[in-house]
């Protein structure tokens, strides 16, 4: 998949469904199914936060991995966003042309970029269900009124007050099978892939020692 095509042709994701345990949406039948899903899904968003990193260090035009550390140390999606796009606003600045052809390809990649980040945020919320989520099984209802299990699901933990229904409930607002977590990972790889071909974009074009940016 070449995701140098474009972010407006970026495949388009849907969260998991907001499913409740019930006859048609089953849990699953070993813990460890949750815990190898869980354990993907973690991997492949630090692969992810990795690539977000680069591409910080990129704009900063740092040779080492300075700019890779002082990322590391910024607390959540916005924050780190927000950094990122300090980064691209003055390494953009400083290669303002008049030139239509460079104009053109610079509002592209800026686009490209603020689609990335607002991708990255949203994805952020995800990862934060995973990481922090807790296996339970939880009891289904019957068509004829009785009670069964329904299966094991990663749901929100109890002292996640913000993840609950209520604030004096215990239901989670996510039920993820290994399906949904799987479903993340996806993206979390879709958008690590992109990061990883933006910054070597960004790199290739604007950091070539022939072309020297304006101060």
């Amino acid at each position: 998949m070449d995701f140098l095509e474009g972010l407006s042709k970026f495949p388009i994701w849907h969260p998991p469904p907001s499913t409740k345990p019930s006859p048609t949406y089953l849990g699953e039948e070993r813990h460890a199914t949750i815990f190898l899903a869980v354990g993907q899904a973690v991997n492949e968003w630090e692969r992810f936060e990795l690539q977000m990193a680069i591409l910080f260090r990129t704009f900063c035009e740092a040779e080492s991995r300075a700019a890779q550390r002082a990322y590391g140390t910024i607390f959540g999606a916005l924050g780190k966003g927000d950094a990122i796009t300090a980064a691209a606003t003055e390494f953009f600045r400083r290669r303002s042309s008049p030139n239509s052809d460079d104009a053109a390809m610079q509002e592209e990649d800026k686009t490209r970029l603020k689609k990335l980040l607002k991708a990255h945020t949203a994805a952020a919320a995800y990862r934060n269900n995973i990481a922090h989520g807790m296996v339970w099984e939880m009891r289904i209802t019957r068509s004829d009124g009785t009670t069964a299990s329904g299966g094991l699901y990663l749901c929100a933990s109890p002292q996640t007050t913000k993840k609950l229904e209520l604030p004096d409930s215990a239901l989670s607002t996510y039920y993820y099978r290994a399906a949904e977590i799987q479903h993340c990972t996806k993206r979390f790889s879709e958008l690590a892939y992109f990061t990883l071909d933006l910054a070597a974009r960004i790199e290739n074009h604007y950091l070539d020692p022939a072309k020297d940016p304006q101060e």
